[in-house]
């Protein structure tokens, strides 16, 4: 064979080297994963935790879980700007069963999807008896300002403030016992069974301090009729806290507050058997447990 059949059989096999070296870095850019859950095994009530990070390159065409879109923010204080956080809250609602997340992206091998799977377990939930003082306050369990108030609520968590507000772990807003847990069944003594709590009752004097959980916006501060005095703050990223029953309230709608700044006081206004905070978090517009923020954090 002359020089230049050696040389074309050379460049041939370069060639294939090379073009196997390519298929070889696309399989395993392919493989990569680009989603992380933080929990393997959820109960209602409880939040799944998505990070997304992609190559500087590639662009997220969409996220679902639960059969709904998730929203998903750029993570401050990150370096990498292509790095991503999101959030799926389990509700009381949620059958048992395994359950996806989809990513969708677009990047250099074209569109492409990665899905991972997460398992929500069965929780049995307490039931509680509740004997009401007054008739005033029985009254308020059948008031049609129940769902008037559900639906103050609802458009309030329904617009939230896109940049993080929170700073680090979330905090009790103030030290009493547990009177009522998050999901449980409320039966009232007249024998009707009511909502299942989507919060958390903390015991303590009228007056005692009420503290925010973590920095945020006042989206509402004022008095309700079922719900009592009522202070809920918008902690960005689709995340609220929710106050209850206070006897007195100390910030103004619109008021940028940090951790630990003082709400207001402890009541027993609105439908509340006597003085405590009935504290909740909603995270996308569904109500969970506020004490996996407080006790452990949502990772």
């Amino acid at each position: 064979m002359n020089s230049a059949g050696l040389n074309m059989q050379k460049s041939g096999l370069i060639g294939a080297v090379l073009m196997g070296l390519c298929l070889i870095t696309g399989m395993a850019e392919a493989e990569k994963s680009f989603l992380q859950l933080s929990h393997a095994r959820l109960y209602p009530g409880m939040v799944q935790v998505l990070t997304l990070r992609l190559p500087t390159d590639t662009e997220i065409t969409g996220l679902w879980s639960l059969e709904r879109s998730v929203p998903y923010y750029a993570e401050q204080g990150s370096e990498d700007k292509n790095r991503y956080v999101a959030y799926v809250p389990i509700g009381l609602g949620q059958k048992p069963g395994q359950y996806a997340v989809l990513l969708k992206y677009r990047g250099n091998q074209g569109e492409q999807n990665e899905k991972s799977f997460f398992e929500v377990l069965p929780k049995k939930f307490p039931s509680q008896r509740v004997s009401l003082p007054t008739s005033e306050k029985k009254e308020l369990t059948r008031s049609p300002s129940l769902e008037t108030e559900a639906d103050v609520l609802g458009a309030i968590f329904s617009q939230h403030e896109v940049l993080r507000c929170f700073d680090g772990n979330f905090v009790r807003p103030l030290p009493g016992a547990i009177s009522s847990e998050y999901g449980a069944s409320r039966v009232y003594d007249d024998g009707r069974i009511g909502w299942q709590h989507r919060g958390v009752d903390l015991v303590a004097e009228e007056g005692a301090p009420v503290q925010a959980t973590n920095a945020g916006i006042v989206r509402l501060a004022k008095a309700l009729k079922v719900h009592g005095n009522t202070v809920v703050l918008d902690h960005g990223q689709g995340i609220f806290s929710i106050y209850n029953h206070l006897s007195k309230i100390n910030v103004t709608q619109g008021e940028r507050i940090e951790k630990k700044f003082i709400l207001g006081q402890v009541g027993m206004t609105g439908l509340a058997t006597g003085p405590h905070l009935h504290f909740g978090l909603s995270v996308n517009n569904v109500r969970v447990d506020p004490l996996q923020w407080t006790e452990t954090g949502p990772l």
